[in-house]
């Protein structure tokens, strides 16, 4: 290989054989696992090189050399001229998850380079890292080794516990009509989290819980989040727990949390949505001065008909307070709604609210859905 030290030539001695062969999720790249295989070590000197394929003479140096520092460097090297796996050049760039199963030490390697009757050399420092301490002595480990993917996909994040199928009904908590205080709710929370910023009490919709996962206390359950799932509609909310319940396993907020997962109606129709739950991160350290959530649905000929929109509180305020002063400007406020698809199949008026905006009105504050602030 064209390398200024003596190179030992080793040998994998293939006490075991090729258990299994699949294909793999990405590309044409096939996965092999060969166990009870003999790894030697040899030396790259791939820090004296600066990661250089062409210093170190390796046979793979024609095809990446001129990869970027990051991908050459980013695993040990090793030879490799196994049967259980591929061959040279298409072998190039490939990585092997190499394994000691006396300590289960594993590491990844990348191929960089061949070698003679049938063998695998990993360079000094990954042998060392995966040596049990028989290995220097005996010179070679015997090893198990697969082809991976090199660049994986990051795993998921770990899924909380929850729980699937259950029944979910609804509850008026009014929190939009009661500024989100939890003493006005009679939530059994309030003594936990009444006190908390509006910003963080109004963050997500309400629920109140009684299933399996979390408790048995107030302490274990209050201000806990879960992302609940319509398993019909398969429409999703992540609400906040702020009370207990007798039934089911969740009493979600009727305007806050139940109707934004019932986009068909056919739960408040039935009094209770089946649904999955899992426990989620709040986030509530993450930008906790969140705009302020308003969900106003409206009945049309039985047909429940939501608006979410996310408006800053005091952008509220100043818009409200310019109504009066700028009817223009509040009905190109009104025309920069989105109409969503669902809501216009729903009714031809989809949104009878803001339908009743119009430039004959003379408050404004008479039109439907507009509050003054006081």
């Amino acid at each position: 290989m064209g390398r200024s030290v003596v190179n030992i030539m080793f040998s994998i001695v293939l006490l075991g054989s090729v258990v299994g062969s699949m294909a793999k999720a990405k590309g044409t790249t096939r996965v092999y696992l060969t166990e009870n295989a003999t790894a030697y070590w040899t030396y790259y000197y791939t820090d004296l090189y600066d990661w250089d394929m062409k210093k170190a003479g390796v046979a793979c140096a024609s095809r990446d050399a001129a990869k970027p520092f990051e991908w050459r460097s980013k695993y040990y090297w090793t030879a490799f001229c196994g049967s259980g796996g591929p061959s040279y050049p298409a072998s190039c760039g490939q990585c092997l998850k190499v394994t000691n199963p006396t300590n289960e030490a594993s590491l990844v390697v990348r191929i960089v380079d061949t070698c003679g009757s049938g063998s695998t050399d990993l360079d000094e420092p990954a042998f060392d890292m995966i040596d049990d301490g028989s290995g220097k002595k005996l010179g070679h480990l015997t090893v198990n080794y697969e082809v991976v993917d090199c660049d994986p996909p990051p795993p998921p994040p770990p899924a909380g516990p929850g729980e699937t199928d259950v029944i979910a009904y609804w509850s008026d908590y009014g929190p939009l009509k009661n500024n989100w205080s939890y003493s006005a709710a009679h939530v059994a929370c309030a003594g936990y989290d009444g006190g908390k910023p509006l910003e963080w009490r109004q963050r997500y919709g309400w629920t109140g819980y009684c299933g399996k996962v979390l408790g048995p206390s107030l302490r274990d359950i209050c201000g806990r989040c879960l992302k609940v799932t319509n398993t019909l509609t398969k429409d999703e909310e992540i609400v906040r727990i702020v009370d207990s319940c007798g039934a089911g396993a969740l009493e979600l907020d009727l305007n806050t949390a139940f109707k934004p997962i019932d986009s068909d109606g056919k739960g408040y129709a039935a009094g209770h949505l089946t649904v999955d739950y899992q426990v989620v991160d709040c986030d509530d350290d993450d930008d906790v001065d969140s705009p302020l959530r308003l969900y106003s649905q409206l009945i049309t000929g039985g047909t429940t008909v939501g608006l979410l929109y996310f408006i800053h509180f005091e952008f509220l305020q100043s818009l409200v307070h310019q109504f009066n002063t700028n009817q223009g400007k509040s009905l190109q406020f009104k025309e920069s709604f989105i109409v969503g698809k669902r809501a216009c199949a729903a009714t031809l008026s989809a949104y009878p609210k803001v339908d009743s905006w119009d430039s004959q009105g003379i408050d404004c504050c008479s039109w439907v859905g507009v509050y003054k602030l006081s």
